[in-house]
């Protein structure tokens, strides 16, 4: 039960943004995974799971906990999943760069018909992007913002014909073309990748936010958390 009334505390604290014309609200939140000593997310129709026995280790988070993926952490989504949406969550590097010469994947949408219609990586780039059935679509930037030890806020939004990608709030790509609408179906993935990085209050959106919602929401979770119950 206090995981529950913490859960929802946060929820409380998170959506309502400064500027007061942001049309966020609670009812836009599909998935919220704060990894504060668990992997359960909070849905609309109450507490997820991820499948399996999944491998996951607990550290100091930007709010709480965060964990670190010791391998994949699966969720079956299923019709959660919709043409449109958006993903917000914070990643913070243990001990690799920018530009080291490895790929670090951070999560990956899997869906029938496409492996990996929704795929983030970092490398030399930073990259978001559609593969399905060898059809691309990129959004990626060069940059050297990931450090060891430093959080940083990641957004992606998709809708039927852009894909954006944000870095601490702002927008640093799109790719403005026809993108390949994400079918609500019960074998709908979303899978954590193992790495060496923590991650913490992963949210995922019902529809594409925007610019603007995407920097309150970013500036909201650097501020101090509520107080929760024990």
């Amino acid at each position: 039960m206090h995981k529950i009334i913490r859960i929802a505390l946060c929820i409380l604290w998170l959506i309502p943004l400064l500027p007061v014309h942001a049309a966020l609200t609670s009812a836009d939140l599909l998935f919220y995974a704060p990894y504060d000593g668990s992997a359960e997310a909070w849905t609309p129709g109450g507490m997820f799971a991820p499948e399996g026995d999944v491998k996951v280790t607990y550290a100091d988070g930007l709010v709480g906990q965060g964990g670190i993926p010791g391998g994949y952490i699966p969720y079956r989504l299923g019709e959660m999943l919709n043409a449109e949406g958006s993903i917000c969550f914070w990643i913070k590097p243990i001990d690799w760069k920018a530009g080291d010469g490895h790929n670090h994947y951070f999560l990956e949408f899997m869906t029938p018909g496409g492996r990996n219609l929704h795929y983030l990586l970092y490398y030399a780039a930073y990259r978001y992007y559609q593969d399905f059935k060898g059809d691309l679509c990129i959004a990626e930037v060069y940059t050297d913002a990931f450090e060891p030890g430093k959080w940083r806020c990641i957004g992606i939004t998709w809708r039927a014909a852009e894909i954006g990608l944000y870095i601490d709030g702002q927008c640093v790509a799109k790719a403005e073309q026809q993108v390949k609408p994400v079918i609500p179906d019960a074998k709908n993935l979303l899978r954590l990748c193992e790495g060496r990085h923590v991650i913490d209050e992963l949210m995922i959106f019902r529809r594409a936010l925007t610019a603007e919602e995407m920097r309150g929401l970013c500036y909201r979770l650097k501020r101090p958390a509520p107080e929760q119950p024990e």
